[in-house]
């Protein structure tokens, strides 16, 4: 491709640069300037050639992939699609932008940071795989709600329904080593909207928002569309790197952790970390915010207390702890909830209703019945079991095939595990994993700092044994014909 056919970015247009690219190369594929079999440029030189990041370009290229205009195998690269492709273009990201409100162009903005929804189809969205849900009980939960609804209280309860809220603060009592009231658990449906919420009511614009870097994307977000200033922590083997908190160039209000399972490194927040996050809070009067997200499944070593737990033992009143069932029951559930310190429950009551609807009750209902019989947590614990057999079985297809060419780590938690390659590219990596439907998903966006060059995450749990194999077996030879 010659430099004649480049896309020509235009910082000025409101359209993201990754848009920008894929409606150039739709263009020429429907125009028949690039023909069927064409080779893409590889996405390194493009980025180069195109003064932006290479991850910029991967994404641009997997939602072309996505939308079928290309392909790719592990021996020649992107090509465009030999496959005949018919359907209607969607209108341009400036003709839909422009009626929008200024804080609506800024979310069009930061399409180009955030991942694609497709990007995680694959991965059932971070929930269980489909044939591990227990469907038939939560079927027969909805059933008993239904049956006896006339007998329950049907008045919306903005704060969640409290037979719920009971039995989360017993559950986080027996598997977290929270000591915890149900008058103070907060239902919500996602726990985005907690924390949206939670942001909006504890910090100004302007204020100061520490957070993990690399860490989830989401936080990002919410910091941009609020007029946070970010400071990114730096992370490490033992998680958060507290001591870096001290180096902020202004004060620090709100610090949101992901203590239990950190992403995508997978680290965990040691325990003398722990006591040194709360003892500096005490100190600067700062907020914690504790994103339990994917804390129900770890192996091998004993559980630490969280953050939270430990912040009640020593009456600190600094952190707010949150949690979702999205890991255990998405798509049945993807309800989320908080655990409040007494001083912020009137405030989040009061402003719980400018960020959502109140949940339905039926669902609330149906998760009260699994978790006050046990059956929630028996349930984890076979899933736990499963993810551990699969875990298992890709480390060790993964350094049995690669020894040193492939780095794994953050197998002590969770669902993923990060692998790094100083021997392969990123675009040699993406096109075997595409071409061997083994789920990997690049870690690039988790960053705010320089992103690492072929680092990603795969996701163990949506695999069965058999498939482990194969796809790792098949993935090994794409990157070594």
């Amino acid at each position: 491709m010659t430099s004649q056919a480049l896309p020509a970015l235009d910082p000025k247009e409101k359209s993201s640069y990754r848009d920008q690219i894929c409606h150039f190369f739709i263009d020429s594929i429907e125009s028949g300037s690039l023909s069927a079999g064409t080779r893409m440029p590889p996405s390194r030189e493009l980025a180069d050639r195109l003064g932006v990041s290479r991850d910029t370009v991967v994404r641009a290229y997997e939602e072309l992939k996505r939308l079928a205009f290309i392909e790719s195998d592990s021996t020649r690269g992107y090509r465009v699609s030999t496959r005949k492709i018919s359907r209607p273009r969607e209108a341009p990201p400036e003709t839909r932008s422009a009626n929008l409100s200024a804080y609506g162009r800024k979310i069009l903005s930061r399409l180009d940071s955030s991942p694609l929804i497709s990007d995680f189809a694959q991965l059932n969205y971070g929930g269980p795989p489909l044939d591990l849900l227990p469907v038939k009980r939560w079927r027969n939960c909805l059933k008993t709600a239904a049956d006896k609804i006339g007998s329950f209280d049907h008045h919306p309860e903005l704060l969640g329904k409290p037979e719920l809220r009971k039995e989360i603060a017993a559950y986080l009592h027996r598997n977290k080593q929270i000591s915890a009231r149900g008058e103070n658990v907060v239902i919500f449906t996602s726990t985005i909207s907690a924390t949206n919420l939670l942001c909006r009511i504890l910090m100004n614009a302007g204020d100061c928002l520490a957070i993990e870097d690399p860490g989830f994307g989401g936080i990002k977000d919410i910091a941009a569309l609020q007029n946070l200033e970010i400071f990114s922590v730096p992370v490490d083997e033992e998680g958060l790197i507290v001591d870096e908190l001290r180096k902020a160039p202004e004060p620090v209000k709100l610090v949101y952790i992901t203590p239990g399972k950190q992403e995508p490194t997978g680290a965990v927040l040691s325990l003398e970390r722990r006591k040194a996050l709360l003892s500096w809070a005490s100190e600067n009067d700062a907020w914690i915010i504790e994103d339990d997200f994917d804390g129900f499944f770890d192996y091998g070593k004993s559980k630490l207390p969280a953050v939270a737990g430990i912040a009640t033992m020593n009456r600190n009143d600094r952190v707010i702890y949150l949690s979702t069932f999205w890991r255990l029951l998405y798509p049945l559930t993807g309800l989320g909830f908080c655990l409040l310190p007494d001083s912020l429950k009137a405030v989040v009551e009061q402003g719980k209703i400018e960020v959502e609807a109140v949940a339905e009750s039926a669902t609330q209902i149906a998760l009260t019945m699994l978790l006050e019989d046990g059956y929630l947590e028996k349930y984890t614990r076979r899933l736990k079991a499963h993810y551990l057999d699969r875990r298992n079985r890709c480390i060790e297809n993964i350094r049995t095939l690669f020894g040193q060419d492939l780095e794994l780590k953050g197998g002590g938690s969770g669902t993923q595990l990060n692998l790094k390659s100083a021997r392969y590219s990123q675009e040699e990596l993406f096109a075997a994993a595409n071409n061997s439907g083994l789920p990997l998903i690049s870690t690039a966006g988790y960053y705010l700092s320089e992103k690492p060059d072929g680092s990603f995450n795969l996701d163990f749990s949506i695999m069965s044994e058999v498939e482990i194999d194969k796809k790792c077996r098949e993935f090994f030879k794409s990157l070594n014909p």
